[in-house]
């Protein structure tokens, strides 16, 4: 009878055993959170959150690029400026190595027929459903990026834009539907922002390069943990696949979101640098993103420091090992100049990445 006992107290107590096993990922992050924007603000966060000492070797526990914690954020050492404009890129160029190709970019959106077309339909997004071939204003290879962007304002604003977008009956059902979810959503925003990439790099006379929806896994590894971040699609060439920019896709806008979508993509870039050595110059040493939340688009150009490698390979701990994230934006898709804004970068863009593996190869 003892013996029995004993037995089903043993069996009684392993499912408690086994709990205390498991690991808990719930974020362990001290301290008030904000996204750092220069160098003082990140080192008074980890100074705060006593983890002015710590790496990411130092983490027992990370969470996936789409929930990243708090702790795992911070410790990514990044620092986020203010946004600069659409219209600021153009002054900037030369910093992402764009100064060679910038004019050729200008004189390629500026000059054929049917991308005229399509700017001139951005800001009347209501005539789009009514468009036939053969229409005057019928803006060809550009009419799916008009139609998807359609989509993409009609359900980013549904809820807090009067403004109306007409778009076609099925499309509409699609969009209002209540069940119709967050993945439907950002299929249609993954869609529309990767034919406009497409659309735009098919300005240049060269398919060495291709903005491609497929999904990139980047997997950062550390002492103690790791973690995995997916993106949304990626520039790279066709021959090699090697990538050259990422793309990230949520349905709504960022202002909406609030910090995750930075803290995603400040894994993504993190775990892109991880897997990207020897460092590749195309850009001056930044990473180029491309982003689309709901109707509006962003260009994010990331530099590490000189420490910055040393931090991420074994934990070296530098005042300066920072991860600098540099945004343009945003580009309203129903905003001429905001669309010609990003034309001339996508555009530019494509044209380095070309040009870079002309070089590398030679």
């Amino acid at each position: 009878m003892s013996r029995v006992k004993k037995l089903k107290k043993t069996k009684s107590e392993e499912p408690e055993k086994e709990e205390s096993q498991k690991v808990s990922y719930a974020d362990s992050f001290t301290g008030s959170f904000s996204i750092p924007e220069n160098k003082e603000a990140l080192l008074r966060i980890l100074r705060i959150s006593k983890l002015n000492r710590s790496s990411l070797h130092n983490l027992f526990k990370m969470r996936s690029g789409s929930k990243v914690l708090k702790k795992q954020f911070v410790l990514f050492r990044s620092i986020w400026p203010f946004p600069e404009g659409p219209g600021d890129f153009a002054d900037r160029a030369a910093c992402y190595n764009l100064e060679g190709v910038w004019k050729q970019a200008l004189h390629l959106v500026n000059d054929p027929e049917e991308a005229k077309r399509y700017l001139a339909l951005v800001n009347h997004q209501h005539l789009v459903s009514e468009l036939q071939e053969g229409d005057p204003q019928w803006a060809g290879s550009w009419m799916p990026v008009l139609r998807f962007q359609a989509r993409c304002i009609a359900f980013s604003r549904r809820k807090t834009d009067t403004r109306v977008v007409a778009v076609r009956q099925s499309t509409r059902r699609t969009v209002s539907s209540p069940m119709k979810g967050k993945g439907e959503d950002e299929a249609i925003v993954n869609a529309a922002l990767v034919l406009l990439l497409n659309a735009a790099a098919s300005l240049v006379r060269s398919s060495q390069c291709e903005f491609s929806m497929v999904r990139v896994p980047f997997i950062a590894k550390f002492n103690h943990a790791k973690f995995k971040a997916l993106t949304d699609g990626a520039l790279w060439v066709r021959s090699t696949e090697a990538i050259r920019g990422i793309i990230e896709v949520k349905k709504a806008r960022r202002s909406k979101i609030g910090d995750k979508v930075t803290m995603q993509e400040a894994a993504e870039l993190v775990g892109w640098i991880m897997n990207s050595q020897p460092w590749e110059e195309a850009f001056s040493g930044y990473k180029c993103l491309i982003s689309e939340d709901g109707d509006e688009v962003w260009l994010l150009f990331a530099k590490p420091t000189e420490t910055y490698a040393a931090y991420l390979r074994d934990g070296t701990l530098d005042d300066d090992a920072l991860l600098t994230v540099e945004r343009y934006g945003p580009y309203k898709v129903d905003d001429d100049g905001d669309m010609l804004h990003l034309l001339y970068a996508v555009v530019a863009i494509y044209l380095q990445a070309v040009a870079f593996d002309n070089v590398s190869q030679a």
